[in-house]
């Protein structure tokens, strides 16, 4: 007779438990995958803290083989980080221009007074143009503390043709004022939306405090969530 009032009791108990149980799991899963996400939001942002001159994305052999050049005290350097725009020049044109050297690759190509022994990446190479407007009427060299004297960054400034609309008939590689660029058969249009965050000392320490900023707006974002989730995981437990 007391198993007989009893059971019913023990079943909800052990009904109402699993329902609980069942309603855990999936707070407890979104919890466990933000937790996550902070660690590595975090990584991130210690990474970004410690890095004191940003760098476009590079594949693993480009990366190593910059590591052998420094290894061997070679002098090359990326092309974005010997030159600076001129002060007078407007932000949006700033943005178009970083825009296609970055689409075209000469962004982050090396500049080397020799001749280097590429391998899994590329070196920009001077053919000054004359009596035409090149890349030198938009930005200036700026390699005072690099291994690479301003004289040849000007050189390779002026190897690259700038148009302000319309064609050209020029063999020299071109870029537009508006993002458009040509090498040889090859034309392109870079992104609109862009950016400038390389060229310019001052254009990569804005790039680099504005990705913390971001990297710690997301982590604010996510720990919200997380402290809503252990409330809720708190109600199921009460």
């Amino acid at each position: 007779r007391f198993s007989q009032v009893t059971e019913p009791s023990y079943a909800a108990a052990n009904n109402e438990k699993q329902r609980i149980n069942n309603e855990l799991l999936p707070v407890r899963s979104r919890m466990a995958w933000i937790g996550n996400a902070i660690a590595e939001q975090e990584k991130q942002m210690r990474a970004w803290k410690d890095e004191k001159d940003p760098v476009p994305e590079r594949s693993k052999a480009s990366k190593n083989y910059r590591e052998q050049l420094a290894s061997a005290g070679l002098a090359a350097e990326p092309f974005y980080s010997c030159i600076d725009f001129r002060s007078d020049l407007a932000e949006e044109k700033r943005n178009a221009i970083e825009s296609a050297l970055m689409e075209t690759g000469f962004l982050d190509a090396l500049l080397s007074e020799g001749l280097l022994e590429l391998e899994g990446d590329r070196q920009l190479l001077p053919n000054p143009q004359f009596f035409t407007q090149t890349l030198a009427d938009y930005l200036v060299p700026d390699s005072s503390e690099r291994s690479v004297d301003a004289g040849y960054v000007q050189d390779i400034l002026q190897s690259i043709e700038v148009i302000d609309g319309g064609e050209s008939d020029s063999s020299a590689p071109i870029i537009s004022e508006d993002g458009s660029y040509r090498l040889f058969s090859l034309r392109g249009k870079a992104d609109n939306d862009y950016q400038a965050s390389y060229i310019g000392k001052a254009s990569r320490e804005r790039f680099r405090i504005e990705k913390i900023r971001s990297l710690e707006a997301e982590i604010a974002r996510l720990q919200a969530e997380l402290q809503s989730a252990a409330e809720e995981e708190n109600g199921l437990l009460a």
